[in-house]
């Protein structure tokens, strides 16, 4: 159940009407992506930063769906949780007594934080429970909110189609090749490797991922991935996504590892975050490796520098560096930082992928 002093904190927010006006798009959600059948729906969420209360927002919004369709909704909230710190002791508390085969959903500022030193997602898959995941959500500015439930509002059997027929394409194939007007002229082995979709169909107990939906991603067979890519479009570090397109960082690849950085900024902040991961793991080359390439294929989703809605936007495709070990890759680094590009040519085994 909702608290008294939850939706309290919510008025005083002025942040109901809110949460009500985003309700009608989010019970399409839940109907569409995860094919209720009378299961408990947990929706876990926290109060934000200054300005920035999207989680909670988000949260409550999800609970009044849930209710809208008839569905036992149950909403705990805690403090935005950084990488490495853990999730409070009441929500650790209530995920442990979660009915098997329920909804949850996570709604996080940044992260949600470790349970009992695993992975929210290691965690949810042990209860077989559907889940779906919006972190992040800290760097969403108030003017950008809309555009963000944009993103969910789709035609989502036309997505579903498309993102099998790319999927497809990826597990048979053994190369891509990615160019673009900007200078990006990269070549990925991906041979013998399966594609990944986050496509939002979550109907099946076990299965989940991150909303908005809308990419086809891969990880690259190791050493295997070379040549240039000018980040046009975002690029994430450790401290947040910082929009590229008028200043554009260009990567240089050599099998699989990331030998130049060409970022005209004064802050450097990919490198900054590479040299963090190198000093946490030394003696590791993961933390310069590609560890993943992706294909945004949501026709709503907008640059807004960040990189949850960004890594999904129609007409752009994505590279990550770092950790792929929970995708079939076998990069272990404490980084996966997506770097989005725009306008790409993508050729799979030399034919050109028309989308």
């Amino acid at each position: 159940m909702l608290t008294e002093n939850f939706h309290n904190w919510m008025g005083e927010k002025n942040l109901l009407d809110v949460s009500k006006r985003y309700s009608k798009v989010l019970s399409k959600v839940i109907k569409k992506c995860l094919n209720p059948v009378n299961e408990e729906v947990v929706i876990i969420g926290d109060y934000g930063l200054k300005d920035r209360n999207f989680s909670a927002i988000l949260s409550y919004a999800y609970h009044l769906a849930a209710q809208d369709m008839g569905l036992k909704s149950d909403v705990l909230l805690q403090s935005p949780k950084k990488k490495g710190e853990y999730a409070e002791e009441h929500i650790v508390n209530r995920l442990e007594k979660i009915d098997d085969n329920a909804i949850i959903f996570m709604n996080a500022s940044n992260r949600m934080g470790s349970i009992k030193d695993v992975s929210y997602r290691k965690f949810i898959k042990g209860r077989m429970s559907k889940f779906c995941s919006s972190p992040s959500l800290c760097y969403i500015p108030n003017e950008h909110i809309e555009d963000f439930i944009a993103a969910l509002d789709l035609d989502y059997e036309k997505l579903w189609e498309e993102h099998r027929y790319i999927k497809k394409k990826l597990d048979m194939a053994s190369e891509i090749i990615i160019k673009t007007a900007a200078g990006t002229d990269l070549v990925i082995n991906i041979n013998g490797v399966m594609g990944r979709s986050a496509d939002g169909f979550y109907i099946d107990h076990g299965t989940g991922g991150n909303l908005p939906a809308g990419e086809v991603y891969i990880a690259p067979n190791a050493n295997n991935t070379y040549g240039k890519v000018v980040i046009d479009g975002s690029s994430r570090n450790i401290d947040g996504t910082i929009l590229t397109e008028n200043n554009p960082i260009t990567l240089t690849i050599e099998d699989g590892t990331i030998i130049d950085i060409d970022d005209p900024s004064e802050e450097k902040l990919l490198q900054k975050s590479i040299h963090w991961a190198e000093s946490i793991m030394p003696n590791n080359l993961a933390s310069r490796q590609i560890g993943e390439f992706g294909i945004g294929l949501n026709p709503k989703a907008k640059l807004i520098g960040c990189t949850l809605l960004d890594e999904k936007v129609r007409g752009t495709a994505h590279i990550a560096i770092g950790n792929n070990l929970w995708f079939g890759g076998v990069n272990d680094s404490p980084i996966h930082i997506d770097q989005v590009f725009k306008n790409p040519i993508i050729k799979i085994d030399g034919e050109v992928l028309n989308i």
